[in-house]
C-alpha cells in the first residue's frame, strides 16, 4: 500500500505542474524525484543496521545534484562511493565538505584519477590489481604522501544463485582472483606507501533474497579469517552493494531486518565484532524514488 500512496502524491504533483505552467504543457518532459521515498529507504537501513556497519551512497545510481544534497544531509549516510573523479567533483558541488567521506571503487581507474584521489586524501581507494597498487605507491612517492589507505578487491571463489549480475565466483573484470591473492598480497605489502586496511568483496548486484547474500558472507568471512593468519588483523570488510529492488512489480522487497539479524549471527560466529563493515547502496536508496514524466502523443 505504501508505494500506491507515494504514486498518488507524485501524481498530484505532476497535475499541479501541468495546470500551473503553460510552458510545461507544451513540452512536459522531466524527471521527478520523491525525496520522502529516498529518506524512507535510508531510514530503513539506518534503523535496522548494526552499529559497526557504515552506509555509503553509491552515487552512480543517481548523481543528480539535489538528490545528492538530500542523501548527504542524512545522518545515516557516512559518505559517497565514487567510480570516477568526475563523480568526486559532482559530490563536492553538491555540498560534500570533506573528501574523507569518499571511497573510490571500480576497475579501470586512470593514472590521472588515481593522482587526484591520492592528493585529495579520500578515505579509501579500492585496489583492483597489483598494477594499480604500484601506481598508487608511485604517486604517493611523487606527492610526498606517506601512506595511502586502501582496501583490496578480492574476487571470492563462490557462485551466487539468484543474482541479476555476478561480481564473484569466476574470474571477472573485478578485483584479484582469490586463488592468486596471496602472491599478489606479497607484492602489495612490500610497497612502502600502501596501507592495507581491509577487503572489498562485492558479490553480486540486484539480490532480492537476503539469505543468498548471507551465504556468500559466510564464505567471505571464512576467507578473511584465513587471510588474517598471513596479513595480521583486518579492520574493514566492504561488501559493496547487492540489495535488490523489484523491477517486475511483483511486490518483492529485500528484507533488511532479516539480513542484519543474519549478519549479526555471522559476526558472532567468527568473532568479528571489532571490524567495520561497509555497505555501498545506490539503487536500493534511490531506485524507487524516480519518475520520468512525458506527454503521450500517440
Amino acid at each position: 500500500g505504501g508505494i500506491a500512496m507515494m504514486n498518488r502524491k507524485v501524481e498530484e504533483h505532476i497535475k499541479s505542474i501541468f495546470t500551473q505552467n503553460r510552458e510545461v504543457m507544451v513540452n512536459p518532459t522531466c524527471y521527478i524525484y520523491d525525496m520522502e521515498e529516498i529518506t524512507a529507504r535510508i531510514n530503513e537501513v539506518d534503523s535496522t543496521k548494526l552499529s559497526n556497519v557504515t552506509l555509503y551512497y553509491a552515487m552512480k545510481a543517481n548523481p543528480n545534484k539535489e538528490v545528492l544534497k538530500h542523501v548527504l544531509s542524512h545522518s545515516g549516510i557516512a559518505g559517497v562511493e565514487i567510480a570516477s573523479t568526475g563523480e568526486l567533483d559532482i559530490a563536492r558541488a553538491a555540498g560534500l565538505e570533506d573528501d574523507y567521506r569518499v571511497i573510490f571503487t571500480g576497475p579501470g581507474k586512470t593514472p590521472i584519477e588515481l593522482r587526484e584521489a591520492v592528493k585529495s586524501k579520500i578515505r579509501f581507494i579500492n585496489v583492483e590489481s597489483v598494477v594499480e597498487a604500484i601506481r598508487i605507491n608511485n604517486i604517493a612517492e611523487d606527492e610526498g604522501i606517506e601512506k595511502v589507505d586502501v582496501l583490496l578487491r578480492v574476487n571470492i571463489d563462490y557462485f551466487l544463485d539468484g543474482a541479476s549480475e555476478y561480481m564473484a565466483g569466476m574470474s571477472t573484470k573485478m578485483g584479484m582472483d582469490q586463488s592468486k591473492f596471496y602472491e599478489n598480497y606479497e607484492i602489495i605489502s612490500s610497497l612502502g606507501h600502501i596501507n592495507v586496511c581491509g577487503f572489498h568483496v562485492f558479490a553480486a548486484d540486484g539480490v532480492l533474497d537476503y539469505s543468498i547474500l548471507l551465504k556468500y558472507t559466510d564464505f567471505v568471512f571464512k576467507f578473511v579469517k584465513e587471510a588474517e593468519k598471513v596479513l595480521g588483523k583486518i579492520d574493514v570488510v566492504d561488501f559493496g552493494g547487492g540489495f535488490g529492488i523489484d523491477y517486475t512489480k511483483s511486490d518483492r522487497h529485500f528484507d533488511t531486518k532479516a539480513y542484519f539479524e543474519g549478519l549479526e549471527k555471522l559476526i558472532q560466529k567468527y568473532s568479528f565484532e571489532n571490524k567495520e563493515f561497509i555497505l555501498e547502496l545506490g539503487k536500493f536508496i534511490v531506485g524507487s524514488a524516480g519518475y520520468y514524466v512525458t506527454r503521450i502523443v500517440d
